[in-house]
């Protein structure tokens, strides 16, 4: 590492530990949040989190039934995550009915189908990717219709 590489990195870390020096004080003499709002926002992050992994998930498992299918990338992938989640919901509802739930119940079928279907989530997602190329040559109309499609 040269000198000015040192001395950029040097600088950067400085200039870090000041920002953060700031944001810790300022929090710590003005408490712009409570331990509430904390767990709140954890809650929030969590969710969130959940609901990328289950719409990973169906469409995983829409991407491999509808894997060959020709149609729009936006209109594929969002059918693709539909089937996944019909075929989510009602596997969980025929395992409630008959079983009962539990947690360890409900997330063991969804980790295993995870681990099983990586290359299939992968592939959704990479189908997801292509929804930039198709935008930048729809008109507006049918990116409103996408739009639509996508929030439904």
């Amino acid at each position: 590492m040269t000198d000015s590489a040192r001395r950029n990195l040097l600088i950067g870390l400085l200039a870090t530990l000041w920002l953060l020096t700031l944001l810790v004080g300022y929090a710590y003499l003005h408490k712009p949040f409570s331990g509430e709002s904390l767990i709140n926002l954890a809650k929030i992050f969590w969710q969130v989190t959940i609901i990328l992994l289950l719409t990973s998930l169906a469409g995983g498992i829409g991407y491999v039934v509808l894997k060959g299918r020709a149609g729009q990338p936006v209109h594929q992938a969002v059918a693709q995550a539909a089937l996944g989640y019909g075929v989510i919901a009602t596997a969980t509802y025929i395992t409630g009915a008959t079983v009962g739930l539990s947690w360890l119940l409900l997330a063991t079928p969804f980790v295993l189908s995870a681990a099983l279907l990586q290359k299939s989530i992968r592939g959704w997602w990479s189908s997801l990717g292509r929804v930039k190329g198709w935008l930048a040559r729809a008109g507006w109309f049918e990116k409103c219709i996408s739009l639509v499609t996508l929030v439904l």
